[in-house]
């Protein structure tokens, strides 16, 4: 599951459901995950983390449509969510829309310039679209930064 390094706040009670939804979603138990984080949504409309989490489970479900909904509204609460930007270029990358794809990706590496699967990818969207140089360039990065953390 995502992201579960919040701290209780005035809305304690959706907070109290979002780390319900999480631990339930790490269990498998997505229906039940779902409804914590719907939950959650109705006391704070606002949390970026329980939409990321729903969006999560409906992309675990194949539900690309709900999922790029969760992402949108994921990034229009916290438009510095990389995990957001790097599943929404997976769902576009689905839907062949390579331009908007790479705009994602540009959005997680000007936001984490470490994100060794993020150059990868946008590698990979290089080769799709025939640029061989930037492509290489993108896997090379990629490769460099999976070795520095190994070390």
């Amino acid at each position: 599951m995502g992201s579960s390094s919040r701290k209780p706040t005035d809305t304690d009670d959706a907070f109290s459901w979002f780390k319900k939804g999480i631990l339930l979603g790490e269990q498998g138990d997505a229906q039940n995950a779902m409804e914590c984080f719907d939950r959650a949504l109705e006391i704070n409309p606002d949390d970026a983390e329980a939409w990321y989490n729903k969006g999560i489970l409906y992309h675990d479900k194949e539900d690309t449509e709900n999922a790029m909904e969760c992402f949108d509204r994921t990034l229009r609460i916290d438009p510095n969510q990389a995990q957001a930007w790097y599943n929404k270029a997976i769902l576009l990358d689905k839907k062949g829309d390579l331009e908007n794809e790479m705009k994602c990706y540009d959005r997680v590496l000007a936001i984490n310039p470490d994100d060794a699967d993020a150059w990868y990818n946008k590698g990979l969207l290089y080769r799709k679209q025939g640029d061989a140089v930037n492509e290489m360039k993108c896997i090379d990065k990629a490769k460099e930064l999976e070795v520095l953390t190994r070390i």
